[in-house]
């Protein structure tokens, strides 16, 4: 193989960026059907749905978000998070894994 038709270093890195990005999503995706066949799973043999909010999923990985997460001085920044970590965890952690995935492919790509 000659030196013209190997692909120049930046097209390799493009190429590993756009694979991690897919296997992000690929990865929140699986999350999220995992999380949810759990779920399904409980309810069906339990007859209670189990919430699982974004909190609990945070909690394992060691970081404790106060309850109620309160920002002094930006109350609304404060409701948004709150808020944020309140939804399930099903959504969230596959959103965070995703957009985590993009932001270094957009620091591979600058």
């Amino acid at each position: 193989m000659g030196y013209e038709t190997r692909p120049p270093v930046e097209d390799v890195w493009d190429k590993a960026a756009a694979a991690l990005v897919s296997i992000a999503l690929i990865v929140g995706l699986l999350w999220f059907a995992g999380v949810l066949a759990f779920q399904v799973w409980h309810w069906l043999r339990e007859g209670e749905w189990l919430p699982l909010p974004f909190r609990n999923a945070l909690e394992f990985i060691g970081l404790d978000p106060p309850e109620p997460l309160q920002i002094e001085g930006w109350a609304g920044l404060s409701r948004v998070l709150e808020w944020a970590i309140s939804l399930p965890m099903s959504v969230m952690v596959g959103l965070t894994v995703f957009f985590a995935a993009v932001l270094v492919n957009w620091l591979v790509r600058r």
